[in-house]
């Protein structure tokens, strides 16, 4: 072969590999890049490492007492590296035989297992053991101990376990934060409270959503996401891998509201009470502070229903801040607002009398604009402060007609005094989701818009803008934009502080306020609100309210809209406060009014508030002493109680022994011994294997004593038991329900 064919032989063969080996190359590209993309990515998630986020604590909210209403608890996997410990015990125990290093590993191992067997519960301890075993076997550098995540607490407790607390490097103990948000008062003021959540939008991406204090004050709350480096050790897990990358979260700032969780406690209570009675469609309640203007309480409840026929289940839960998220028509509530605007632009007096006619009165020429009153017949001839004390429609309706509405000039100066009663304007409330009212203005008006704007109909506002009203009325005059936030901390160090801010310095003079106070307690103590709201012991002051609901146009007979605002004591106000009631009903269907259905939830708050509030209470004359001989109310209960109640107020007593050597009993009955002006006490408990006689007692007493002989009890009514469905020294059946009423 000569020289030039055999140079060109060894080209082409050079030729050949190369381009053989090229193929192979871009083959390889082509696997790599197309047809198997996903296994090599899996492949590449699998041993890569990443930066990842690294979540902030988020902050507390706390109630006005330091209670907290929401806070981030940290929660903890535990994992473990086997190979760890192993590595240690070689390093350490060199001078060892290698029988004594298995040895030494195997009892630690033992030790351990027997730990995690004992607190998690759900394996034996060799299963624990092999589990173990097996993965340091394999090389395997991570394995999640248990599902069950431990708090804080638990962790620091399992760091003194045996290998554990050798710590993460030499132990091969893994300990993963997560930080879950936990409301310790569970549904309390819960809508209030609020949330963060989120979801993938139709795109794919994060979309961040939620309510409340938790949304509004979110980027306060969230504080600033740090970073780390995360290494992944296989089937999707990812640990913290110490490194210079690593950025220190933020935590974010702290809440303090001027909510009061005792009093929330007693208003949801006492509204799904009002609401369970009357099969209401919802309810809500605030209670302000007049002087501040600080939400004490919040609570919004609906109705909701599952299962159908004898299976249909019904509750109420906070789904929807009605409070200031839903404007309506407000109905007599608003009529305030159209007496301060009389008042003030006229001179008429509390005792000038209207005719409210038969009960009907037509606006229109047509018989198309009739109004109504609810009392049958009408109230003829009425003064002016007992037609707002029952309530009448007529009388508001006629008289803010006569004065406001003879042009477009006077009908936009009845506008103004409701700007400058706040009631038209946006009150920015703190909440994200606050509804604006809805009020028209003058050009938009048709003829009979006056009238039934007066009364409150087309109109619309949230509870929250028609409490802040009945709250500056209270206020003397001053209107306060309403606040649920107090300050903002950090570390408690104070960030920001909220001070009252003033929306109107006076919406009328003094006078004014002397009728219109005047008017709403009357609708108290002998209006409206007179069998539901009034207490001799304490002034209070507020108006009912009754609309009827707008569907399809055409407003229902059947279907109302409740409330009842005001505040106390009339004296000197301290609160304020609203409640709703919406679509109540009867069990017959019968359809209710604001003093029926909301009237008897605000007595019920304002009786809590007066009771534990001493700041309300008067104080006794510097003269007041008490009457030899006269003795307060002691009927039944424990003896060792009633005696230190006696003994703390000085009242004499003594044991009363019977005739018949009777022995001495720890419960008693109380009797008032007139020739010796000391209180006597008899026993009481009834005889084994009976019914005990618990007339008289406190329903502490009267529970404790039953629910000790085994009977279920239940009561109704509040106060000292009057009745009880079974029989005193009747025989007692373990397990059976006795029946008490308390008054």
């Amino acid at each position: 072969m000569s020289i030039k064919k055999s140079i060109l032989l060894r080209v082409r063969v050079v030729f050949i590999v190369m381009l053989l080996f090229s193929s192979a190359i871009i083959y390889k590209i082509i696997d790599v890049q197309y047809l198997n993309s996903e296994v090599w990515k899996a492949a590449s998630e699998r041993y890569s490492a990443r930066i990842k986020k690294v979540k902030a604590v988020r902050g507390n909210i706390y109630a006005d007492d330091g209670s907290l209403l929401a806070t981030s608890a940290p929660r903890y996997k535990v994992a473990f590296d086997p190979t760890r410990y192993w590595k240690y015990i070689e390093n350490v125990k060199k001078d060892t035989t290698e029988e004594g290093r298995i040895q030494c590993y195997k009892d630690s191992l033992t030790a351990l297992s027997k730990e995690l067997a004992l607190f998690f519960g759900d394996k034996s301890y060799l299963e624990y053991f092999n589990e173990i075993e097996e993965n340091r076997n394999k090389k395997r550098s991570y394995m999640r101990i248990s599902r069950q995540k431990i708090n804080y607490h638990e962790k620091k407790q399992m760091e003194q376990w045996t290998i554990f607390n050798k710590g993460r490097h030499r132990g091969g103990v893994i300990f993963t934060q997560e930080n879950n948000r936990l409301v310790p008062f569970n549904y309390l003021a819960r809508r209030t409270i609020g949330y963060t959540k989120e979801r993938l939008n139709k795109n794919k991406k994060k979309v961040y959503y939620g309510a409340g204090l938790e949304w509004t004050f979110d980027s306060l709350l969230a504080g600033k996401d740090g970073q780390a480096l995360y290494r992944n050790v296989g089937q999707g897990v990812w640990i913290p891998s110490n490194s210079e990358h690593e950025v220190k979260p933020v935590n974010g700032y702290d809440l303090h509201t001027t909510l009061n969780v005792n009093l929330q406690d007693v208003v949801e209570h006492s509204l799904l009470g009002a609401l369970e009675q009357y099969s209401a469609k919802y309810g809500c309640a605030i209670v302000m502070e007049v002087e501040t203007g600080e939400i004490k309480a919040i609570a919004n409840l609906s109705r909701k229903e599952r299962g159908e026929g004898n299976n249909k289940k019904v509750s109420y839960v906070e789904d929807y801040n009605y409070a200031v998220g839903r404007s309506v028509e407000p109905g007599s509530t608003f009529k305030l607002a159209s007496l301060l605007a009389l008042f003030e632009d006229t001179d008429i007096a509390l005792t000038d009398t209207i005719d409210a006619g038969n009960g009907f009165y037509d606006f229109s020429s047509n018989g198309k604009a009739v109004m109504t009153d609810s009392k049958s017949g009408g109230y003829g001839k009425i003064t002016i402060q007992r037609g707002v004390e029952v309530s009448s429609n007529i009388l508001i309706s006629k008289l803010v007609n006569e004065h406001f509405g003879a042009n477009a000039s006077a009908r936009q100066r009845y506008l103004n005094y409701l700007d400058k009663f706040q009631v038209t304007k946006d009150l920015s409330f703190e909440i994200k989701g606050s509804s604006a009212p809805t009020i028209k203005e003058v050009k938009d008006w048709s003829p009979t818009t006056l009238p039934w704007m007066s009364i409150g109909y087309e109109t619309q506002m949230t509870p929250l803008q028609i409490l802040t009203l009945y709250a500056g009325l209270a206020n003397n005059g001053k209107i306060l934009k309403p606040t649920l936030i107090k300050q903002v901390t950090n570390a408690g160090e104070v960030i920001q502080e909220f001070e009252p801010t003033v929306l109107q310095e006076k919406i009328c003079d003094d006078s004014t306020l002397k009728k219109v106070t005047t008017c709403l307690e009357g609708v108290v103590k002998n209006g409206t609100a007179r069998r539901t709201v009034y207490n001799p012991a304490y002034r209070i002051a507020g108006k009912t309210g009754t609309s009827q609901k707008l569907v399809n146009g055409k407003y229902q007979k059947d279907k109302h809209y409740t409330s009842f605002a005001g505040y106390f004591p009339v004296e000197k106000p301290k609160y304020a406060c609203i409640v709703v009631v919406d679509e109540p009903h009867t069990a017959e269907g019968k359809s209710l009014y604001g003093g029926q259905a909301a009237g008897p939830v605000f007595r019920k708050i304002s009786d809590y508030l007066y009771k534990s509030d001493l700041e309300l209470h008067h104080s006794l004359p510097k003269n007041f002493r008490v009457r030899e001989g006269v003795f307060p109310v002691v009927q039944t209960g424990y003896y060792e109680d009633l005696g230190m109640i006696s003994d703390t107020f000085a009242l004499p007593h003594a044991y009363y022994d019977s005739p018949t050597g009777q022995k001495r009993d720890l419960w008693v009955v109380a009797r008032r011994n007139d020739e010796t002006k000391k209180i006597e006490w008899s026993p009481r408990t009834a005889q084994k294997g009976r019914i005990p006689n618990v007339k008289g007692m406190t329903l502490r007493d009267a529970l404790y004593l039953l629910e000790n002989l085994g009977l279920n009890v239940e009561f109704t009514g509040h106060g000292r038991v009057v009745k009880q469905s079974q029989p005193a020294n009747s025989r007692l059946l373990s397990g059976s329900t006795i029946k008490i009423e308390l008054k």
